[in-house]
């Protein structure tokens, strides 16, 4: 039933945006994304190209990637929770704390490269708790890889990769 409420938070976000136009911010991220560069936060930009690419002029359409990443960041907050062996219960109480809090909400329902980075970043703790337990150059690859997708949503992503590494040597 949670994943009910899960994708009825998501329905409800999409349905607050639809008709509002972008933020300032949020037009300069779009801008940004028509003129790709590895200047800074690569993967939402292409995000956001490809999403005005596939449904142009529709910001609920932009905005969708930032929903879907809220949805994917709050799964995996669930899966570590479970992992580092925390009952059902207590799971639940911290994906609700997190889903609800301000800044996941604000960052996950508009144009915004910190709901990518938080994805990947969770992402990547996943994959590294589960080599932990059972040490495999699948896994490996797989925390790497996604360090290496928030290094690219968010390049102080970096900062957080090294301890990582160095966490996982």
């Amino acid at each position: 039933s949670w994943l009910a409420l899960l994708g009825a938070g998501a329905l409800l976000k999409l349905w607050l945006v639809t008709g509002v136009e972008l933020g300032k911010d949020e037009a300069a991220y779009w801008v940004w994304g028509q003129h790709l560069d590895a200047t800074y936060a690569l993967l939402p930009f292409s995000f956001f190209r490809l999403a005005h690419f596939l449904h142009p002029g529709s910001e609920w359409f932009l905005r969708l990637g930032s929903v879907l990443c809220g949805v994917a960041s709050t799964v995996l907050i669930y899966r570590l929770c479970r992992l580092h062996g925390l009952e059902r219960a207590r799971c639940l109480w911290a994906v609700a704390a997190f889903a609800t809090s301000h800044w996941i909400w604000h960052t996950t329902s508009y144009l915004h490269p910190d709901g990518f980075l938080v994805t990947c970043w969770l992402l990547a703790l996943w994959w590294a708790r589960r080599s932990i337990a059972n040490p495999s150059p699948g896994l490996y690859a797989g925390a790497g890889a996604a360090a290496g997708l928030a290094m690219l949503s968010k390049y102080s992503g970096a900062f957080l990769a090294v301890g990582l590494f160095v966490w996982l040597l």
